[in-house]
């Protein structure tokens, strides 16, 4: 397993690291700050294929919603080595198709499997290692 130290602390692998930075973390981390962080990116890129979405409205409506909603939105992305002994953590990350399932954005049974996986590439690519 490839570690690497910050501080000589040797917290977590190279992979998790990695994770991170594709806006993937354990579900201690996702508070509902970061929540709302990653749902305004996932909102954003929705609303550049749903012309008729409006964004601000959506983003408004974010701080009303409970951290347990808001965690629906989250799907497992694998676990990485953590910690001192090298602990197996689970990392999440937010699904795109679940977050609009969440807002109630209206996917209509036309979505094609590759608009969803067009939607949830840009996601990943607009919000990147900014959410951490």
């Amino acid at each position: 397993m490839a570690y690497y130290s910050r501080n000589d602390s040797y917290s977590m692998s190279l992979n998790a690291e990695l994770a991170y930075g594709r806006g993937e973390a354990p579900k201690s981390k996702w508070t509902k700050a970061k929540l709302i962080e990653a749902y305004t990116g996932a909102i954003k890129v929705l609303a550049d294929f749903r012309e008729w979405m409006d964004k601000d409205e959506y983003i408004a409506k974010l701080s009303k919603y409970t951290k347990a909603e808001l965690e629906k939105g989250l799907s497992y992305c694998g676990w990485h080595h953590t910690g001192k002994f090298a602990n197996e953590t689970n990392f999440y990350g937010l699904d795109i198709n679940d977050a609009a399932n969440v807002l109630s954005v209206p996917f209509t049974i036309q979505t094609s499997l590759k608009e969803i996986a067009d939607l949830q590439e840009e996601y990943e690519d607009y919000h990147g290692a900014d959410l951490w």
